[in-house]
């Protein structure tokens, strides 16, 4: 998925079973994964009246009712330099 708040981002993901956050070690991955916490909450609400109404119920490709599963971060850009983690990665 694309990295933002859209409305495609919303539907992919409250239809999802499982999801993990793709992170690097920087502080607007922190930023990130502290608007994640926020937003999600509220998306899992909308997703569970969505999941109730009868025009989705009765689609052709219902609207499913599912809670995803946060599995967690991945760390991505992950560099070697000299047979070592880069700085960003050292811890």
């Amino acid at each position: 998925m694309s990295p933002s708040l859209s409305s495609i981002n919303q539907n992919l993901l409250m239809t999802s079973n499982f999801f993990i956050v793709p992170t690097v070690p920087d502080f607007f991955s922190i930023m990130a994964i502290d608007s994640l916490a926020r937003i999600i909450p509220r998306w899992h609400s909308w997703a569970k009246k969505a999941s109730e109404l009868k025009v989705l119920t009765e689609a052709i490709y219902p609207f499913p009712k599912v809670t995803p599963l946060f599995l967690g971060t991945i760390i991505q850009n992950y560099r070697i330099r000299n047979k070592q983690p880069s700085a960003n990665f050292q811890e």
